[in-house]
C-alpha cells in the first residue's frame, strides 16, 4: 500500500514525462492524441446498447497478446455480452483486422488516477479482464472501487521476475489481491503466483494461445508464392531484433560463405522478417546481407517465386509464412526474452532461439524436451542447422512439436468458464 501511494505522487510527474516523450515518439504521441477520441467512441457506441447486455472489458498490449485473445472473444456469446477490447499499442490498434470478434474498442488510458476514474465511469464494465502482462495498478484499484470484477488471464509470472523482488514484491502482492481470479497457463506459473497472493484465487486453465496458433493453422490457406519448390529447404528468420544480428550475420556468413552462390549450391532460401519494419531497419538489414554477398528482395517487390533471400516488411504474416519454415530462429533471445515460440511449432520446424527465455514458460519447456534448442554462439545454429541433414532426426522434431501444441489446445473454453461462472 505505501508504495502504491508513492506510486500515485508520482504521477503527475510521469503524465509531463509521457506528455513530453509524445513530441520525440511517433507512438507515444499517436497513442496520447487519439485516446479519448477513441474512448468517447466507444461511450457513443454503447448508448445502442438497448438490450442492457453485460460489458465485458477485454485489454491487450499488443498484436500477440490480442491473437492470444481472439478464440476467447470468438467463443462468447455476443447476444449476451457486449465486448469492448482496448488496446495500448497504437501498431494493433490500427492494424487490427478482427473486428467481428468484439462490438467496440479503444486505447487503453495510460495509468493515472484521474484517466482511470473517467474510462470506466464512461464504460461501465462488469469484467475487466487484463490479459498476459499489462497490468495497470490504477485502474485496477478504480476497478475494485466501481465493484467490476477483475481477471488476469493468461497470467505469466517467471522466478526472476522483478514483480517477486524487493521492494516491488509487497507492492505486486497489494495489486495481486485485488483480482477475483488468476488464471495461468501451467501448474509452474500457479506455483510461482502463490508466493504473491491466496492459491484460492490461482486455477490453472492452460494458454488460449495454442487454440488461437491452432484455429490460424487450420484458416491459412494464403498463398505467399506461387511457384513454390518442396526440394529447397527455408530458413525463417522470425520477429529479430538488432540484438540478433550478429548471431544471425556471423552463421550467414559462416554457412554461406560464397553469399548467394552457397545458397543455390546448398538449395536453402532465406525469409528474414525483423520485428521493425520502418525504412531505417530495412536499409540496415539489406546493406549488412550486402556485406556478405547475399542480395536480398522486399516482400513488396517479389513475384511469384520465392527469391533467395526475401525480407518481410509487412506486419501480422509471420505466423502464416511459418508453414514454408523447415529451420526457424526466433528473435529476442538476447534481450528481453524470446518471442512466441509456438507459432512455428504447429508446422513442425526445427526451432531455435537465444538464451533469455526463463519470461516464456513454453520456451523453457521445448528446451526441456528438446523440440527447441538454444544458441549461444553461431556455431550453436550451424549444429542445428544440420538436422536437416538427418531426416530421421527431422521427423522426430516435427512430429513432437505439433503434437506439443495439440495436447495444449481448449484453453480458451475453460478460461471462459471460469471468468462467467
Amino acid at each position: 500500500m505505501f508504495l502504491y501511494i508513492i506510486y500515485v505522487l508520482l504521477s503527475p510527474f510521469l503524465w509531463f514525462l509521457i506528455l513530453l516523450t509524445s513530441f520525440f515518439n511517433n507512438k507515444v504521441k499517436e497513442h496520447w492524441n487519439d485516446l479519448w477520441i477513441s474512448i468517447n467512441s466507444v461511450s457513443k457506441d454503447l448508448k445502442k446498447n438497448k438490450n442492457k447486455k453485460k460489458i465485458i472489458l477485454f485489454h491487450a498490449a499488443s498484436a500477440g497478446e490480442f491473437e492470444q485473445l481472439v478464440p476467447i472473444l470468438d467463443s462468447i456469446d455476443k447476444n449476451k455480452f457486449y465486448i469492448v477490447q482496448s488496446f495500448f499499442s497504437p501498431t494493433i490498434f490500427k492494424n487490427h483486422n478482427n473486428k467481428n470478434s468484439f462490438n467496440s474498442f479503444c486505447y487503453h488510458p495510460f495509468d493515472f488516477i484521474i484517466s482511470s476514474y473517467i474510462f470506466f465511469k464512461k464504460i461501465k464494465p462488469n469484467y475487466y479482464i487484463i490479459n498476459r502482462h499489462d497490468i495497470w495498478p490504477s485502474h485496477i484499484i478504480m476497478a475494485k472501487f466501481f465493484k467490476i470484477k477483475i481477471f488476469f488471464i493468461n497470467a505469466n509470472l517467471y522466478k526472476k521476475s522483478n514483480r517477486l523482488k524487493f521492494p516491488f514484491k509487497s507492492f505486486n502482492k497489494f495489486i495481486f489481491k485485488q483480482f477475483d481470479k488468476i488464471l495461468t497457463p501451467s501448474n509452474k506459473i500457479s506455483n510461482i503466483m502463490k508466493t504473491l497472493i491466496n492459491k484460492n484465487n490461482i486455477v490453472t486453465t492452460g494458454d488460449s494461445r495454442f487454440d488461437q496458433i491452432y484455429l490460424r493453422m487450420k484458416q491459412n490457406h494464403h498463398i505467399f508464392f506461387k511457384n513454390i519448390n518442396y526440394e529447397t529447404k527455408k530458413i525463417i528468420f522470425g520477429s529479430i531484433l538488432k540484438s540478433d544480428y550478429e548471431i544471425i550475420f556471423k552463421f550467414l556468413h559462416s554457412y554461406f560463405p560464397k553469399g548467394n552462390k552457397s545458397l543455390n549450391e546448398k538449395q536453402i532460401k532465406l525469409i528474414i522478417v525483423p520485428h521493425e519494419v520502418d525504412n531505417n531497419s530495412i536499409n540496415e538489414l539489406q546493406k549488412k546481407l550486402e556485406e556478405i554477398n547475399i542480395i536480398s528482395i522486399l516482400y513488396n517487390d517479389k513475384g511469384n517465386n520465392i527469391p533467395n533471400t526475401l525480407i518481410v516488411n509487412k506486419i501480422g504474416i509471420l505466423a502464416d509464412l511459418y508453414k514454408y519454415s523447415d529451420f526457424t530462429y526466433i528473435g529476442g533471445g538476447f534481450e528481453a526474452g524470446v518471442h512466441s515460440v509456438i507459432e512455428p511449432s504447429i508446422y513442425g520446424s526445427v526451432i531455435t532461439y537465444g538464451p533469455n527465455i526463463d519470461i516464456l514458460d513454453e520456451a523453457v519447456y521445448m528446451s526441456e524436451n528438446n523440440i527447441g534448442f538454444i544458441v549461444r554462439t553461431y556455431h550453436d545454429l550451424i549444429k542445428y542447422m544440420n538436422f536437416l541433414n538427418d531426416h530421421d532426426k527431422f521427423l522426430s522434431i516435427k512430429k513432437n512439436t505439433k503434437k506439443y501444441v495439440f495436447k495444449n489446445t481448449g484453453a480458451s473454453k475453460k478460461i471462459l468458464r471460469e471468468i462467467l461462472n
